[in-house]
């Protein structure tokens, strides 16, 4: 039982009502605040206004069941309760110039998004797809206001995986991305121009790849006019790579290709790998340690400068180049803060970067001496 000497007497009266079933409206006041500096009240008399107003079903004293909640600030949900959470399937609308817009439908779990749903945004673009845990998360498409399309895979509430985008100027990409970003290997059509590029792209850029004539590239049955949440927009032929004015061109492109996704794998695999799989228990605790020590104000959060810093102590030189490399691979900027996840991420990615280095170092020594 809790202590009732030092609980709000409202509180008391709530806990003790114990509602269930269907119940009226049932209002939950607050009090208003005085705005105006030049008033006084000498005698100190509260005054109060409506706060969240609720109409639906309870169960021990929880809303359970269908009900209909409306806050002090006009957003309003009309659906699925389980013991005090919207949970089920339900409708959240937001407030915006004195107007409700519907801004989710769909289902919900312990009072987040979770499973089917379909936001609306205020630039009037349009998600429908998975959620997890308030966010984007496996497949779903997303509509944007300009005409844009993509229709892919999410992760955390962002494009991570395989997805094509159709633009609304009919050009199309079809391939990987990372924190919404094209990432890996990808083909795009150049409608206007009606090329093809099929390589590998870095932090939303091609990076290396060969460009060929879209008539030479699709197969004959590829319909542009198909539907592209339903039928894939690009349908490659299996064509030879044209010849450059290179010696043993196939080879080089290879060699590139595969060099740039083994110095990429790290980054194109961290968001979908646990940190307990990143490290080692004890090498986590080493971490845990190194961060707590320079976390000197209990934040939790380090800025960029102090983790490369920290990299040093660690036996790891990182160039400024480096470090801006690492915060665009970790979707942060130069003045965002960064939290143990991110500097354990940091940490596996400059491992994999000095490992890489090492490695090509000691291949180009091999071939020297050869």
């Amino acid at each position: 039982m809790p202590n009732e000497k030092s609980e709000l007497v409202w509180k008391q009266n709530d806990r003790k009502a114990d509602k269930s079933g269907n119940c009226s409206s049932i209002y939950w006041a607050k009090e208003k605040k005085n705005t105006d500096p030049l008033r006084r009240d000498p005698l100190n008399q509260k005054k109060w206004q409506t706060g969240t107003v609720y109409k639906g079903e309870w169960k021990a004293n929880k809303k359970h069941g269908y009900g209909i909640q409306v806050w002090a600030n006009g957003n309003k949900y009309d659906g699925d309760w389980a013991f005090g959470y919207r949970e089920g399937h339900g409708v959240f609308w937001k407030k915006s110039a004195g107007k409700l817009r519907k801004h989710y439908a769909g289902n919900w779990i312990g009072g987040q998004k979770q499973g089917l749903g379909v936001q609306f945004y205020h630039d009037k673009g349009r998600y429908e797809g998975n959620w997890s845990n308030g966010m984007r998360q496996g497949r779903g498409t997303y509509f944007f206001e300009n005409g844009d399309v993509y229709v892919g895979d999410w992760n955390e509430d962002k494009r991570s995986g395989f997805g094509t985008l159709t633009r609304a100027n009919e050009d199309v990409y079809e391939g990987e991305w990372l924190n919404d970003k094209r990432e890996g290997a990808g083909i795009y059509y150049y409608k206007s121009k009606e090329k093809i590029y099929d390589g590998e792209w870095v932090n939303d850029q091609p990076k290396c790849g060969v460009y060929t004539a879209a008539k030479e590239f699709f197969d004959d049955d590829t319909d542009f006019n198909a539907d592209p949440m339903t039928t894939p927009r690009i349908t490659r032929k299996t064509l030879p790579i044209p010849e450059l004015r290179l010696a043993n061109p196939d080879e080089v492109l290879g060699d590139e290709i595969e060099k740039i996704q083994r110095q990429r794998q790290a980054v194109r695999n961290l968001p979908f790998i646990e940190l307990e799989k990143l490290f080692s228990e004890e090498g986590l605790d080493d971490l845990r340690r190194t961060f707590s020590m320079a976390d000197e104000d209990g934040a939790g959060k380090l800025s960029p400068d102090r983790i490369q810093s920290l990299f040093a102590e660690l036996g790891f030189s990182v160039s400024d180049q480096e470090l801006a490399r690492l915060l665009v691979d970790l979707d942060k900027s130069s003045s965002d803060h960064l939290n143990f996840s991110d500097f354990v991420k940091a940490a596996h990615l400059v491992d994999e970067l000095k490992s890489t280095q090492l490695g090509d170092a000691e291949e180009a020594n091999d071939m020297g001496e050869e």
